[in-house]
This record gives C-alpha cells, sequence and structure tokens, in this order.
C-alpha cells in the first residue's frame, strides 16, 4: 500500500462521518453505504453504492470524491481521474477541486480534457525564428495562401515581402494598398496621391509581375477598403465621404463589384454601423447603416432589421442586436425576425457575437456579465459565477468554444485566461495568467497558438493638461494554446504611443504580422519547427481523458 491510498483512506474517515444536506437522503444513505463497504475493502460493492449516489445527486461532491479513490484502489486509473475532472468541472475553484487537481497530478494524470478543435492537429511543437519589423510601412495583408505579406509602404508604394517580412519588394510604385484577393497572387490599390478632380480608379496589381491593371468599374470616390468575396465571387468597396462640417461623422458608399472588375454597383449613402461581412459562401453582404442591418445581394440591398449590430449564422440567417438590447434572429431576404434572447428592465444586451458554426451566440449583459445561447434551442448558459467572474470572452476559430478570461479564487483572483465549452459546460485548461492584456487574445487559424498585447508599467501616463491618456501595450506576446509548452510565451517588445496595435495571423499559422499606427511601421513574427528538447509542462493532456456529457 503506498503513501497515497494511507492518506486517502484517512481523509475518509473522516469524510464518511460527516453529515450532508438533508434534501438527498437517498444519495447520502448511498454515499454513507458506499463509505462502510470502502472500509471494510469490499470495493466493488462501494463502487456501485457511490456510483449510484452521484446518479442521485451529481454535485453530491464527497460521495464522487470517494467514488475516485474507490476505483483508484480498484486500478480503475483511467475511470477514477475521470471523477476528479467532473469535481473540477461542476465544482471549480472549491477547496474539493484543489484537492481533485492534487489527485490527479498524483496519478499522473492530467486535470483537463483534450480539445475537440485539436482532436487532428499535431501538437504547437513550434519556436520564434524570427522578428522583422518594416518602418514607415502601414496595412499589412496576407494573401491568401499565406505565403507572402503585402503592405503599403507610406510615400512609395505597395510594397510584398516573404512570409518572415524578408526580400521585401516594390510592385506598385505611387499606390495604396486596399485590398487583397480571397486567392492567388492579386492586390488591389488605389493613387497615393491623387490630384484634385481626377477621376478615382481602382487598381488591380499581380504581385507575381508586378502589372498594374485598372479594373474598368468606375467609382464615384476613391475607396479606403476592398474586401474579397470567397471563392472569387465578387469585392466590396467602402469609401469615406467627409462631411462639409469638420464636426459631423462621414458619409459612407459602399459599391458592389462584380468578380472581374468589370462593374460597380453603389449603394444607397449611409453611415456605416457595421462593417461589411461576407456570407461564408460569398453570395450576400451584411452590413449597418443607420440603425438598420442590411443584407446586399447581387446589386441591391434591403433592411432585415432595426439594430446596432449583426452576425452571419450560416448563409441565410443573422443574428441582430436590436435597438432596445435584445437578440434577434432574422430571414437574410428580409422576410422576417424573431427573439432569440428578450432581456428585462434594467438588463440590456451590450455585445454579442456568433459562434463560428453559427450554433452559438455569445453575448454580453449591460456591460458586465457574459453568457452564450444556443440558437435551435434558445437555451441560456451563464458564464463565471459571482465567485468567478468572466472579464473578456472570444470565439476560438475552429469550434464552438469559448477563451474566457476569469478571476478564479483558487488562483487569488487572478485573471486566468481558460478554455470553455458551453455546450458540455466544461473547462478544457488554462492558456495563461496575465493581468496585462489588452484587447483579445487573436487565436491562429488552426487552433493552436495564440497573440495579444501585454501592457507595461508606463502605459498610463499623464498629459500636459493632467488627463490620463494610454500608449499602446508595450509587448507582443506569442505561445501555444494547446498547453504542450512547447511554444513559451514570448515577448516581443514593441513601444508606440497611440492606439492599440492589432494582430493578424498568417492563413498558414506560421507568422503573426502586426501594425503600429501611431509609427508607421509594420512588424512580423515568424514561427518555425522546435528542434530543440520539448519538455511538456506540469498540466501536459492526457490521452485518457475523454470528456463524458452523461454525468
Amino acid at each position: 500500500m503506498g503513501r497515497g491510498t494511507v492518506w486517502a483512506g484517512a481523509l475518509l474517515v473522516s469524510i464518511c462521518a460527516s453529515q450532508a444536506p438533508a434534501q438527498e437522503r437517498t444519495a447520502q444513505w448511498l454515499y454513507e453505504a458506499g463509505c462502510k463497504h470502502k472500509l471494510a475493502a469490499r470495493y466493488d460493492l462501494s463502487e456501485a453504492a457511490l456510483s449510484a449516489a452521484v446518479r442521485e445527486n451529481p454535485d453530491h461532491v464527497d460521495a464522487r470524491w470517494t467514488l475516485g479513490w474507490v476505483l483508484a484502489e480498484e486500478g480503475k486509473k483511467a475511470e477514477a481521474a475521470e471523477q476528479f475532472r467532473i469535481i473540477l468541472r461542476r465544482q471549480p475553484g472549491t477547496v474539493r477541486a484543489i484537492e481533485s487537481a492534487a489527485a490527479l497530478e498524483r496519478m499522473g494524470e492530467s486535470p483537463y480534457y483534450p480539445r475537440p478543435d485539436l482532436a487532428n492537429v499535431a501538437p504547437a511543437a513550434m519556436a520564434i525564428r524570427g522578428h522583422k519589423r518594416i518602418e514607415r510601412a502601414a496595412n499589412p495583408l496576407w494573401t491568401g495562401d499565406g505565403n507572402e505579406l503585402v503592405y503599403t509602404r507610406m510615400g512609395v508604394g505597395i510594397c510584398v515581402a516573404d512570409a518572415d517580412g524578408a526580400n521585401p519588394r516594390l510592385v506598385a510604385p505611387g499606390q495604396k494598398l486596399i485590398g487583397v484577393a480571397a486567392t492567388g497572387k492579386t492586390a488591389y490599390g488605389v493613387a497615393l496621391d491623387a490630384k484634385p478632380g481626377t477621376p478615382p480608379v481602382v487598381n488591380s496589381v499581380d504581385l507575381v509581375s508586378s502589372a498594374v491593371t485598372p479594373l474598368a468599374a468606375s467609382f464615384t470616390v476613391a475607396p479606403e477598403k476592398l474586401i474579397a468575396a470567397p471563392e472569387g465571387k465578387g469585392l466590396v468597396t467602402v469609401a469615406c465621404v467627409p462631411d462639409a462640417d469638420p464636426e459631423k461623422v462621414p458619409t459612407n458608399l459602399l459599391a458592389l463589384v462584380s468578380a472581374d472588375g468589370a462593374t460597380a454597383t453603389e449603394l444607397a449613402p449611409c453611415k456605416l454601423s457595421l462593417n461589411p461581412v461576407w456570407s461564408a459562401d460569398g453570395s450576400k453582404l451584411l452590413y449597418g447603416a443607420d440603425g438598420k442591418v442590411m443584407v446586399a445581394q447581387g446589386t441591391a440591398a434591403k433592411a432585415v432589421a432595426d439594430g446596432n449590430y449583426a452576425a452571419w449564422l450560416g448563409n441565410d440567417k443573422v443574428m441582430v442586436q436590436s435597438k432596445e438590447g435584445d437578440l434577434l434572429l432574422a430571414a437574410a431576404d428580409g422576410s422576417g425576425s424573431g427573439p432569440l434572447v428578450t432581456t428585462v428592465k434594467d438588463i440590456s444586451v451590450s455585445g454579442a457575437w456568433a459562434s463560428p458554426t453559427g450554433k452559438w451566440v455569445l453575448y454580453k449583459e449591460n456591460d458586465r456579465s457574459f453568457s452564450a445561447v444556443n440558437v435551435e434551442t434558445k437555451a441560456l448558459v451563464p458564464l463565471g459565477s459571482p465567485d468567478r467572474p468572466v472579464i473578456a470572452a472570444n470565439w476560438l476559430p475552429k469550434a464552438d468554444l469559448l477563451v474566457l478570461c476569469d478571476r478564479r479564487p483558487d488562483l487569488g483572483h487572478e485573471p486566468v485566461w481558460e478554455v470553455y465549452d458551453p455546450a458540455n459546460p466544461l473547462y478544457y485548461h488554462p492558456l495563461l495568467r496575465d493581468t496585462f492584456v489588452y484587447g483579445k487574445i487573436d487565436v491562429s487559424p488552426d487552433g493552436r497558438l495564440a497573440a495579444y498585447w501585454q501592457g507595461s508599467p508606463d502605459s498610463i501616463c499623464t498629459d500636459e493638461a493632467s488627463s490620463y491618456r494610454q500608449k499602446c501595450s508595450g509587448r507582443l506576446v506569442v505561445g501555444a494554446t494547446d498547453n504542450t509548452a512547447r511554444l513559451p510565451w514570448t515577448l516581443i517588445t514593441e513601444k508606440s504611443e497611440g492606439s492599440t496595435a492589432g494582430t493578424l495571423w498568417s492563413p498558414k499559422s506560421d507568422a503573426v504580422a502586426y501594425a503600429l499606427p501611431s509609427q508607421e511601421a509594420v512588424g512580423v513574427v515568424t514561427l518555425g519547427p522546435n528542434t530543440g528538447p520539448t519538455t511538456p509542462s506540469p498540466n501536459w493532456v492526457s490521452s485518457t481523458a475523454t470528456p463524458k456529457t452523461a454525468q
């Protein structure tokens, strides 16, 4: 008998003498019977009684804890570990949860389940291979295959570089980058310094031959942005028309451009409240204009609902956040809408985000608490708890899994980023502990890696008027999300005053680009195979840990 068994047996004596809540009499009676069988070494009978107890009351934590050790005594390691993981899931942050994590560690098992979105993805055995900064550059965009980075060199033109930022070359002198094609090696640009009164022209730029070809389509105003539809089905351009009164919000002008660039259909001028987003099949365009949610198809657009925000739920439905703070389901053809989440007095939805499959919607109430709602069943899943509040959340790119930032009581209420499944519900494993995360964590397309901007002690400073202003976060942090620790969380030091810089992952998930707006600089961090030793972290993912939903 090992020391762990002796220790567990001593604990069981005191546990079995305790009293459980009176309202769970059956479960309590089965629990006490299981304890007696356990102390008499009748493990088969103890297992049967304790299993029945947790079926009667899944939250009888002492019965589940005892069942875990009975299964361990019987040599059923995987089943025992499962019971301890269920405690971690159902009673996170409690004393029993902390003890269950310690028990799993003694057993050589992980407290966490393998993430389903990484089931067929190799571990992130990656290392930082390079960091390249390009001065006087802006608006970095990846080509569809992720092999090249395209950007505007200020005062020069459109340039393209290898994925690691090396071998930069000028492909379109005098042009400003406004977009890239969804596939192939084509970029789009407009003149950097167009002469007043000159008709605006959008040019197609061949990134291989450097050929610059004007599109046949005509435009009233030079676009500032071009968004290509999936599968090359078309383009949309966005222009900005300043008001005569500089104090007023500029007007936006959208144009639907045919796939061959021959024609452009300008939509009614509006003030955008939601940037254009193509449906997954590239057939429709969703955008917000003047307090209405609009869907454009072909050469026409129609309002599908009143609202401030919307997102695609598949190709034919959209989720709408109404002006009253409710969430609605609306048909993309404008045929009608219905409630998804109806708020009550003093509670309104202040933000909402659809999951990658469109089956779930994450939303925020009154800028405080987060919840998820199942689109089909309308079942609500509150996130966090009063002693474990969620302060930020975002969907992972490959599955209906959330990245949550919560304050765990068992970790001193420090912010912890964790992966969470609202359908189970289940915590998989923490990604990192970091108080100074600015914005959101950007996860790579394959779900293995992540990047975020980290604050620094001098992030807040006082200007001459003695009011507070915020600097751009000072460090870019890149690391692995699969908890193998094969890519340590690595700091890339940058300094920039102004708005927080963003990040943009390569489609191949092997590089992340960023832009520093105030310094007009672009950077790229490249990753490659780790040729050194790969030692898993203490929280390595066990192959025996299989989630169970029927508990």
